[in-house]
């Protein structure tokens, strides 16, 4: 099993973000493609009642924040539905 020095931890104000930046530009690369994803989808009507969204092993989610960002203010284009989303990481994140 492993040990809490095993174990990488946040360590608040965006350090996580700020050592990942790499993984950052590489999400940032697929918001194009993720609106035109949701643009094309069926799945995606304007009478739904609500959204909820996963991002799952977020970290502090600084990653992420751009491409939900994107994704709210394309759905808000086109519906007033609940948008959720749900950062998940481990525990001690």
């Amino acid at each position: 099993m492993k040990g809490q020095a095993d174990n990488i931890t946040m360590s608040g104000g965006g350090l996580y973000s700020l050592a990942t930046l790499g993984a950052k530009h590489v999400i940032d690369k697929t918001i194009p493609r993720v609106l035109d994803a949701l643009g094309e989808s069926a799945a995606i009507k304007s009478d739904q009642t609500h959204f909820t969204f996963s991002d799952m092993g977020c970290a502090d989610g600084g990653t992420s924040l751009e491409l939900w960002r994107s994704v709210i203010g394309h759905l808000r284009q086109s519906t007033t539905s609940d948008i959720q989303v749900i950062y998940a990481d481990q525990p001690r994140n």
